[in-house]
């Protein structure tokens, strides 16, 4: 649980800090990426780990409760003599009782357990969704910042033509005031 919050702050941390720096051209913000996928895939793995673990301890706990229920009957049964048997019998139902909601216990925290990993499966894939949309904003961003600075070149050129025209200019008519003072 703590794993899948760390991977979850990770994520909203990454994601907070590319949308900051948008303007920051793509070969910045692959390395954001990548880290994104590294976790992605890190948190795949381990909820794949938390499905075993969860079928391994399903089948254990199953063949624990019977065999235990079981050797605890026959112990008692070989070591009373007939008179305690009824009482002992009694005590030993009382217990099987007590494994049994042990056992259902047991069984309510699996069940968490798999909805917990599949409430991960479906926030890797918002992530992965997330990451996508990012990647597409990114792109659209670089397009309008090699625009705008096309655009910003071409106005620079033509800001220079008119410098020029204008020194030109204002040689030309300092010399025709100095001629009419002549």
């Amino acid at each position: 649980m703590e794993n899948s919050l760390v991977f979850v702050l990770l994520l909203l941390c990454s994601f907070s800090s590319a949308r900051r720096d948008r303007d920051k051209d793509e070969d910045e913000i692959d390395p954001c990426l990548a880290d994104i996928h590294a976790v992605l895939r890190n948190m795949t793995s381990t909820l794949t780990e938390y499905k075993i673990e969860i079928e391994r301890l399903r089948d254990h706990n199953k063949d624990r409760a019977s065999t235990c229920i079981f050797d605890m009957l026959v112990q008692t049964w070989e070591s009373c003599s007939v008179e305690n048997k009824r009482p002992k019998l009694e005590s030993l139902k009382n217990q099987s009782s007590d494994m049994g909601s042990t056992l259902q216990e047991q069984e309510a925290k699996l069940e968490t357990l798999e909805k917990q990993s599949s409430d991960m499966g479906s926030t890797l894939q918002a992530h992965e969704s997330d990451v996508k949309n990012l990647k597409t904003q990114t792109n659209e961003t670089k397009t309008q910042v090699e625009a705008l600075f096309k655009d910003k070149t071409e106005q620079d050129a033509k800001l220079e033509i008119l410098e020029k025209q204008s020194s030109y200019m204002g040689s030309t008519l300092k010399g025709q005031v100095y001629q009419n003072r002549k």
